[in-house]
């Protein structure tokens, strides 16, 4: 009998379990279908740390990524993971200075910090091989190794004695009086029964499957 399990060690799936291991005693379960985390959408991607410039104005998107941003360049910090606070500039002929003058101001609503309107010379002076009139400069956006950060997550979350279950898969899920029983087809194609009092969908590009089990 587990307090959680978590299906999928993906980045989102790992930040939960270390989140857990760091604030509780909770016994913690994760199912990987992979033979190791992070092998799905979590490591095919972009590696942006976004500003928040684009989110609706008090939407939970600009709450979070507003708030996330900070939160993930704070704990690279903390734990030397690498990361680049690089910048970006969005781009644009004169005839689209509206709208990255809108752009700007939905960034200023949404509390986006390091973000600037600037002319061709400032341009220029960032990015030479750029040919562009007028721009939004983001200076808060950056690029990390997801990796390294998921390599993290995963250490915190084994340090609190977490049990981790590779090339597994979720069969079905029933609610039962304790909470849930689950079926998984381990790595040996035996099936095998957890209990858990909650059970957390992380499972990426298959969760919308999970959630009809």
């Amino acid at each position: 009998m587990f307090d959680i399990v978590i299906i999928g060690a993906g980045i989102v799936g790992l930040a939960i379990a270390r989140s857990i291991g760091e604030t509780t005693n909770k016994s913690v379960l994760v199912i990987e279908k992979e033979e190791s985390f992070g092998r799905g959408i979590s490591s095919r991607n972009s590696e942006v740390i976004h500003s928040g410039i684009y989110y609706k104005p008090g939407s939970l998107k600009a709450k979070y990524c507003t708030l996330g941003r900070d939160m993930v360049y704070d704990f690279c910090e903390k734990n030397d993971i690498w990361y680049n606070r690089c910048g970006k500039l969005v781009v644009g002929r004169h005839h689209q200075s509206e709208e990255l003058n809108t752009l700007y101001k939905n960034g200023q609503e949404n509390d986006v910090p390091e973000i600037q309107i600037i002319d061709k010379k400032e341009i220029n002076k960032l990015e030479p091989n750029i040919k562009a009139d007028i721009a939004l400069h983001v200076g808060c956006t950056g690029i990390i190794s997801t990796h390294d950060l998921m390599a993290k997550f995963y250490k915190i979350s084994q340090e609190n004695d977490h049990d981790y279950l590779f090339k597994s898969r979720i069969i079905d899920a029933r609610k039962v009086d304790s909470g849930y029983e689950l079926n998984i087809e381990n790595a040996r194609g035996e099936t095998e029964k957890a209990l858990a009092q909650w059970v957390i969908n992380a499972a990426g590009l298959e969760s919308d499957l999970v959630a009809q089990m």
